[in-house]
């Protein structure tokens, strides 16, 4: 496992299995992508979190996964595993987001109005 204060990193992957002939990232081997990293991670002494969801939106370029609030990974193979251990191990490498900060947020538009404050009501 890691030693010291690493910064956590959960490795999203979408699983969703759509019906045969449509693309998908379940149908397309994910799960074994998740195997393949975990061991990957494992032997370079390290660890992440993973958390599977139904459905990244890019069902044709799939399997689909990405460092949570970071890089985005499009079709992925098990032989690609070592790119996501990088960039889990250079997001480890970057300073902690400090507590209370919304680290998924990443566009302008994913943020409220600036006339909205927290309670909700206009300024």
């Amino acid at each position: 496992m890691d030693s010291g204060q690493a910064t956590p990193v959960t490795i999203v992957v979408c699983v969703k299995r759509r019906l045969e002939g449509a693309p998908s990232c379940g149908g397309r081997g994910s799960r074994g992508i998740i195997t393949a990293l975990r061991a990957d991670l494992d032997r370079h002494g390290t660890s992440a979190a993973f958390q599977e969801v139904p459905c990244l939106g890019r069902c044709a370029i799939g399997p689909n996964l990405r460092l949570k609030g970071g890089r985005f990974f499009t079709g992925m193979t098990e032989a690609r595993v070592g790119e996501v251990r990088d960039a889990l191990m250079a997001a480890r490498a970057t300073p902690a987001i400090p507590a209370g900060h919304d680290r998924t947020r990443e566009s302008p538009e994913a943020a409220p109005p600036p006339h909205q404050e927290a309670g909700g009501n206009p300024s």
